[in-house]
């Protein structure tokens, strides 16, 4: 199937009934599969900040259909490259495109918009309970933590000054932007924040870690995961 993609920067590149109509649209498709709905991110329907400081992929069908997107949050973290973080924000697939290239093409694209503001780099965040999501991060994106590879690489299951500095900033001031409980408890040692979907605008996002079909076919990774979560 030929699919079209589409990538907004949405503070410079729409205008604000384009604005409007792709938002319907995203909200749409996800409330197929987040229930409830979160006020979060894109989703919020009244928010003049709801669109800012985001970048959106969006991948159509050849009959113009929505068949997926993704919305990212780029996040201010003094001190690292650029002096920025870019967060994973929101993906969500029409169940008919599961099994197509499309969430690859999401990310691809994504990354590679990202680069063009950002040459040297970027450091990338993620934040979910689907185990699949956590292991393709981990699979596909550079020194990770936690991540299966990482003490293999690193030599310690103990995360950079850098990493913590990014973990740590998020903890403090970001908790909104990645949609974190305000009674969440962050674990320093395996960055995992504690209840952080456990809120009236999280429990859409909330999974059954048990459920082998949100695993990914890396079995090892899966489980890898699955160690870290539901805790205490």
């Amino acid at each position: 199937m030929d699919y079209n993609v589409q990538i907004h920067h949405l503070d410079v590149t729409l205008d604000p009934d384009a604005k409007h109509q792709l938002q319907n649209e995203l909200r749409a498709l996800a409330a197929l599969y987040i229930k409830p709905l979160p006020n979060y991110q894109i989703f919020k329907p009244t928010s003049s900040t709801s669109l800012k400081d985001k970048i959106v992929v969006v991948i159509r069908d050849g009959k113009g259909n929505l068949a997926g997107f993704v919305s990212a949050i780029l996040i201010p973290i003094n001190g690292i490259v650029e002096d920025i973080v870019l967060h994973s924000g929101i993906t969500v697939i029409h169940e008919n495109h599961r099994k197509s290239p499309v969430k690859k093409l999401l990310f691809s694209n994504l990354i590679m918009s990202v680069l063009r503001s950002y040459p040297r780099g970027i450091w990338f965040t993620s934040l979910a309970e689907v185990i699949s999501s956590l292991v393709h991060f981990g699979n596909y994106v550079t020194n990770v933590f936690p991540s299966p590879s990482y003490e293999a690489t690193h030599g310690t299951n103990l995360p950079t000054a850098v990493h913590l500095r990014i973990a740590k900033e998020i903890n403090r001031l970001h908790r909104p932007k990645l949609n974190i409980s305000p009674d969440a408890v962050f674990d320093e040692k395996t960055f995992v924040f504690l209840g952080s979907n456990d809120w009236d605008q999280g429990r859409g996002f909330m999974k059954d870690i048990d459920d082998t079909s949100l695993w990914s076919k890396d079995e090892e990774s899966s489980k890898f995961y699955k160690s870290f979560l539901r805790h205490g």
